[in-house]
């Protein structure tokens, strides 16, 4: 179970990162093929863990919101997309500034807060 949650972090990492540079390589072919197989892998994935969790009656979820390695580049992907999207294309700014929020704050919650100790 988790080298399948590894290997959707990594694919969905990827996908992120080929995203952010969309309108500047959206114009050629190897792109989009790109684009396609990590969505095809990405679904299969994410489908496999989901039903190995339920069939081995464990919470996925559980698996992806673990803070690992992909969770700290994931915050360089959002801030690189806000440029491309800065000088490129402004339309997905929003987007982008959203996923900085979303990728920042379970790194934040992890580092700042740590649970009472209960004597």
């Amino acid at each position: 179970m988790k080298k399948i949650s590894s290997a959707f972090n990594i694919c969905f990492t990827v996908f992120l990162f080929l995203f952010a540079l969309e309108p500047i390589l959206g114009s050629y072919a190897p792109y989009w093929y790109a684009m396609y197989a990590l969505i095809a892998v990405g679904i299969v994935v994410l489908l496999t863990t989901v039903t190995n969790g339920f069939r081995k009656k464990i919470f996925p979820l559980k698996q992806f919101t673990k803070i690992d390695a992909t969770s700290y580049i994931l915050p360089f992907i959002s801030v690189l997309g806000i440029f491309v999207s800065l000088e490129y294309d402004t339309s997905f700014l929003d987007f982008w500034i959203f996923m900085l929020i979303l990728d920042v704050l379970p790194i934040a919650v992890t580092i700042f807060w740590k649970p009472k100790k209960h004597h």
